[in-house]
């Protein structure tokens, strides 16, 4: 054989060796990009029901905390936030509780309870419990994950 084909041929294997190490490269920073992507993915995730619950109690609270209008009440067993607010010189009540693993939320006159299970759902969470955490405060916990509500008075 001649030397300019023997070049050329080594030339050749060089340019595919050099692009076969590319190739492996840019896999292998693939595989490990969507190896972080899901990890990302998977702890973004974790506790976003817990989260978002506890954000929907707080911002119904923030909206309708009057004097006194924010307290817990107990119906059929089952302990609820109830947010009173007076609308066109009638009284109604919000109650947001847990049931059946999920967030609730009624809203209806004052005086009337159409039944538990006429609430509508709002997310799908670990159990809910609200309890009086003493010198005013409402403490609202899932999952571990707490909210303290400090009602006007």
């Amino acid at each position: 054989m001649n030397k300019s084909v023997r070049k050329n041929r080594i030339e050749t294997i060089f340019v595919l060796m050099v692009f076969c190490v590319f190739a492996a490269s840019v896999l292998t920073v693939l595989m490990l990009g969507g190896s972080v992507y899901s990890n990302t993915a998977a702890l973004s995730g974790e506790g976003y029901d817990e989260r978002t619950c506890l954000s929907y109690i707080w911002s119904k609270v923030k909206n309708s905390d009057a004097a006194g209008n924010v307290f817990l009440d107990e119906i059929e067993g089952v302990t609820m936030l109830a947010i009173l607010e007076e609308v066109n010189g009638r009284m109604f009540r919000t109650l947001i509780y847990y049931y059946d693993g999920w967030l609730y939320e009624l809203f209806s006159r004052a005086a009337l309870f159409p039944g538990i299970e006429s609430g509508q759902r709002i997310i799908k969470t670990e159990p809910l419990v609200f309890e009086d955490a003493g010198d005013g405060l409402i403490k609202a916990t899932v999952d571990g994950r707490s909210l303290l509500i400090y009602p006007r008075q």
